[in-house]
């Protein structure tokens, strides 16, 4: 009896100590699972930022070329106005406010002097001042160099910023990247000051330039306005315009300093195309597949050179390729993505939301290009998704020139209009006729997004002479996914390559990011294609980076 209540007190014993540890065992772990959902709850930490006293330009050193001097006074006027002095002005505001942004800031010269040492008459003073710049600045061995300068051209209404780099050399790309980011900054600042009608948005342009060809580092020649426009004149004797354009070329050096990669989730690198899903049509208001009959991708946007193959020398060095982001306006999604690519696009803004003011100015004060959207009538969607007004095809001549006036008044500086859907209008002969005479009236370019086959305005446009470009390619509106719309922007360049232009439609909204994302990725491949991204005006005016080349060449002596 007495070893039973041994055997049995010790069996107790053992029971106790294995519920407690039991007991202890389960408490840990809720104490962990708890601490698991805490943390996946919590905001991911981001990483550390830069001390607080740190600086944008911290450690950088920044070369700053001033163009002619001494005796080569540059581009002049008859009234006086001479380069030489207004890039020693400038240089002299830019070189403060890039070192309090905490870069090291070194000019060639600080007085009226050129670099040759040699006497004004002197046969090979030219070349030896050319030959100094570049010496000067291997020596110093920058980070980067910017070389100021004032444009000249035989068409007085030309105006604005234009960046030059060299397309050739172990630092083109990052030159040409320098250049796009500054080019952007200033595009966006002159459009502050220009008209409707005048061409003062520009784009980088690549030539043989001798001091950017042989420095050693990023280079990129600034000319900053055009001495032969009166009032990019009248601007430069302002003190105010001198400071801000020195701060918005400060202001592109830091975000060009600072610009990353696009980065990929671990998911995203294992399997391309992770968490991009297809559109439904409960998207909202964006073009859908249920809005497009489609037939195979129009070619008439531009005439088709010839074959690659069969002719070779018959097509340009490079093709063009307007990118138009639809269905800004509404608080659409993916608006920030689109506005922070850093080559030209033409974005294209609803006019009746209550944000499309807002948006439609901010987007042209960064340097794109605006489109008016104009909702037409479509019988494939629901009727919400036209927005607030649209063009129907019952509407009045006086009905739809009071809506484009409208949209017009939302958006002053807008270069043309696009269709937003409108399967009806496009096949509607009047309806689209006096659409078409309406936007002739009020000077703007007309972009096709050809959302049916049978699209009548490119018939009409041309018998009432009004400029017209079709869309060649949809980006998106079968997948929202970031390989797709690449294979569909590599189909846009090689059609921009055959038929020397070419028109691609993306979309913000759900498949902004995924847009963005895909284009930037997109930049470096078809570049190295041969083609560059333009704007739509580009395509309808002619006025491209190959014109710009026209416009620099009265003063290609500064910089060759």
């Amino acid at each position: 009896m007495t070893l039973l209540r041994r055997i049995l007190g010790k069996s107790r014993f053992w029971l106790i100590r294995r519920r407690t540890l039991f007991l202890l065992i389960s408490i840990a772990a809720l104490l962990i699972a708890a601490a698991g959902v805490y943390a996946y709850l919590q905001p991911p930490d981001l990483p550390p930022g830069p001390a607080p006293d740190k600086l944008p330009l911290e450690g950088k050193k920044i070369l700053i070329d001033v163009g002619h001097g001494g005796i080569d006074s540059g581009t002049n006027t008859k009234e006086g106005f001479l380069e030489k002095t207004v890039n020693l002005e400038m240089s002299k505001i830019l070189k403060p406010r890039l070192e309090a942004l905490g870069a090291k800031v070194l000019l060639s010269r600080e007085s009226d002097v050129d670099l040759s040492g040699l006497a004004p008459d002197h046969p090979q003073r030219y070349r030896t001042d050319l030959t100094n710049r570049v010496r000067w600045a291997n020596d110093k061995e920058g980070d980067l160099l910017l070389s100021l300068h004032i444009n000249s051209a035989r068409d007085p209404q030309m105006r604005g910023a234009i960046l030059l780099y060299h397309p050739k050399t172990p630092f083109t790309d990052q030159s040409k990247e320098l250049a796009h980011t500054l080019q952007k900054e200033l595009n966006g600042y002159y459009a502050h000051y220009a008209k409707r009608g005048e061409f003062y948005r520009h784009q980088p342009y690549g030539g043989d330039f001798f001091v950017l060809e042989y420095v050693k580092m990023p280079s990129v020649i600034v000319e900053m306005g055009f001495i032969t426009n009166y009032q990019d004149r009248a601007l430069f004797l302002k003190a105010d315009f001198r400071n801000a354009l020195a701060q918005k070329i400060a202001d592109g050096v830091v975000k060009y300093v600072n610009q990353e990669p696009v980065k990929k989730t671990f998911f995203e690198w294992l399997w391309p195309g992770w968490g991009h899903q297809s559109d439904g049509p409960g998207d909202g208001p964006g073009e859908s597949a249920a809005d497009m009959v489609l037939a195979p991708a129009p070619q008439a946007g531009s005439a088709v050179i010839g074959d690659p193959q069969a002719d070779p020398a018959a097509l340009p060095p490079k093709g063009k390729l307007a990118i138009i982001i639809d269905d800004l306006g509404n608080y659409a999604g993916g608006v920030e993505e689109i506005l922070a690519v850093n080559r030209p696009l033409t974005v294209a803004v609803m006019p009746f939301f209550k944000d499309s003011k807002q948006l439609a100015t901010r987007a042209h004060h960064l340097g794109f290009e605006v489109m008016i959207h104009i909702p037409m009538e479509s019988d494939h969607v629901p009727t919400a998704w036209h927005g607030p007004r649209y063009v129907t095809a019952n509407m009045q001549r006086e009905q739809i020139a009071a809506l484009l006036d409208d949209a017009r008044d939302v958006m002053p500086f807008a270069s043309g209009v696009n269709n937003h859907m409108g399967i009806v209008i496009s096949r509607d002969e009047a309806s689209a006729l006096t659409t078409l005479e309406e936007i002739k009236k009020r000077q703007w370019y007309f972009v096709d997004s050809v959302t049916v086959s049978d699209s009548v305005f490119p018939r009409l446009a041309k018998e009432i002479g009004v400029p017209i470009i079709r869309r060649d390619v949809f980006l998106d509106h079968e997948k929202n996914d970031v390989n797709y719309i690449k294979g569909q922007l590599m189909k846009a360049g090689r059609l921009a390559l055959k038929q020397g232009q070419a028109v691609a439609i993306g979309h913000v909204g759900s498949r902004g990011k995924t847009a963005a994302q895909a284009i930037r990725e997109s930049i470096g491949p078809l570049e190295k294609m041969g083609v560059d991204l333009v704007f739509v005006s580009d395509l309808v005016n002619s006025h491209s980076a190959a014109h710009d080349a026209a416009l620099v060449k009265g003063n290609l002596s500064a910089t060759k």
